[in-house]
């Protein structure tokens, strides 16, 4: 699953030359956690925006979506690109990711030699080498003290405003129906954003036709699951999710990250001298507090 704001075409001779925002989300969340950015971001500057679900999260899904090593993942943001773009024909590349998603851009940058012409900025937010593999050993902790399941997407919601991983009830509302599946069904919550068929066809057609459009559209040619839950007004707008009614037994979360614990030395480890020898051109490292 990939979501766009902007325009992806690879034969537009204007758009070789708009910078492609890599966008790669942390640990247990998905693109959409960058939702917010996107809108703000494209109201700053001239870029295209991807972001994608990586694999065993969001509405991505693999062979084998438990395999989160850092060469399985990097090949598949590798494997992303190329399939927008032709290879000779990929835009200049900013490189954007958080946690789990820094630590992959940069290891993109240190080993996609193909890409390497094209990357023009590498961003790591929130991750330093030292302070990653120290916070380590309390993860387990962290992740138990989390509830195991919610009620409502609402619930959901406000606890993610109430225990501070957001501040920005927005952004809670866009991003964890990404994080979170139907115990009963097993689908992603984002499945359950009500969109009639009218409303998403306009919705559609507004993006796809739209070069600058606010907050992210679903790229088709990626799907790997049915998707109907473009959160665009009819004028290809971003607007507030509104959902369905919810099923009884509840919500759990969509990635169980217990299970990546055997992946989580390697994502950090070296990350300090990778960050500062690869080759992008701009380099910049955003750090809370």
């Amino acid at each position: 699953r990939v979501y766009i704001s902007g325009s992806i075409d690879g034969h537009d001779s204007h758009e070789a030359m708009t910078p492609l925002v890599v966008l790669l989300h942390g640990g247990g969340y998905s693109g959409l956690t960058f939702g917010p950015f996107a809108q703000e971001i494209q109201e700053l500057c001239d870029c295209n925006l991807i972001a994608i679900d990586c694999r065993g999260h969001g509405n991505t899904v693999t062979d084998n979506d438990e395999d989160l090593s850092v060469q399985t993942l990097t090949n598949d943001v590798f494997n992303v690109i190329t399939s927008l773009y032709p290879i000779d024909a990929i835009p200049p590349l900013v490189l954007m990711g958080h946690s789990m998603g820094g630590a992959i851009a940069v290891h993109c940058c240190a080993t996609l030699h193909e890409l390497m012409p094209r990357i023009v900025g590498l961003i790591v937010v929130d991750v330093v080498e030292g302070t990653a593999l120290d916070a380590l050993h309390s993860m387990q902790s962290f992740l138990r003290s989390r509830p195991s399941s919610f009620p409502t997407l609402e619930n959901a919601i406000e606890w993610c405003v109430r225990s501070g991983q957001t501040r920005n009830v927005e952004a809670a509302r866009l991003s964890m129906p990404g994080q979170l599946k139907n115990i009963r069904t097993n689908l992603t919550a984002t499945s359950e954003l009500e969109s009639d068929d009218s409303h998403a066809e306009s919705a559609q057609k507004a993006a796809q036709e739209s070069a600058q459009t606010h907050g992210f559209a679903i790229n088709q040619s990626l799907r790997e699951v049915d998707e109907e839950e473009d959160d665009m007004d009819e004028e290809g707008n971003g607007s507030s999710p509104v959902f369905k009614k919810p099923d009884a037994n509840g919500y759990t979360w969509r990635t169980n990250l217990f299970r990546s614990e055997p992946y989580w030395n390697q994502w950090f480890a070296d990350l300090s001298n990778q960050f500062l020898e690869c080759g992008a051109d701009a380099k910049l490292l955003l750090l809370a507090g």
